[in-house]
């Protein structure tokens, strides 16, 4: 059974999983570390570790390297980041099931072991976003003030005005899938909760 509905899940949802690959190994689900970072009751959380421009390629074989070498790169990075979060917010308006699977699955997020209350619990389409502080850095003052641009790109409305192509062609799917949406009358305006906190 439960297989079968892994297999219904994945051809539901599996157009989604280029999405989730930018998504790999930034978001975990975990307690809040901090007694400001609970939003309303203590519960477990999506923390997101945002992209930085000076994050580095972490290998055992190769000698680190800069992840992104243009700024163009690392503001594509950025951008799509902050779609695949948006797409998945919408796969869990549509689909409690199919956002877990992708976040399990595709995104590689521990949820737990079935069975266990944190894992039978709803997860929300909310983020605690992590940025990077690199204080170390010799560019310390031009990099404070890039990530201040960085968060206000990415919660601001720019998404909105700049979608990707692929970003709306996903959204489109999804939408269609909403049996809450019907057509000819104007679509949903999901919020996505977000904090942001720095490391």
């Amino acid at each position: 059974m439960k297989t079968k509905l892994s297999a219904v899940l994945e051809q539901r949802w599996g157009f989604l999983s280029s999405w989730c690959e930018v998504l790999e190994a930034r978001v975990r689900y975990v307690w809040a570390g901090r007694e400001e970072e609970v939003w309303d009751v203590p519960k477990r959380r999506l923390e997101v570790k945002l992209p930085t421009r000076h994050e580095i390629s972490q290998s055992l074989w190769a000698k680190s390297k800069a992840l992104f070498s243009t700024d163009e790169d690392f503001q594509t990075c950025f951008h799509k980041v902050r779609e695949a979060l948006a797409l998945l917010a919408a796969v869990a308006h549509v689909d409690q099931d199919g956002w877990r699977y992708l976040l399990k699955i595709h995104c590689g997020v521990v949820l737990g072991t079935e069975g266990e209350e944190v894992f039978d619990e709803e997860i929300p389409a909310r983020f605690m976003l992590y940025l990077i502080e690199d204080n170390d850095h010799n560019g310390y003052k031009e990099y404070a003030k890039t990530l201040q641009n960085d968060i206000v790109k990415f919660c601001g409305v720019y998404q909105r005005e700049h979608p990707s192509r692929a970003y709306l062609k996903a959204l489109k799917r999804i939408a269609a899938m909403d049996s809450n949406l019907k057509t000819g009358k104007p679509g949903l305006d999901l919020k996505i909760p977000v904090q942001v906190g720095f490391r």
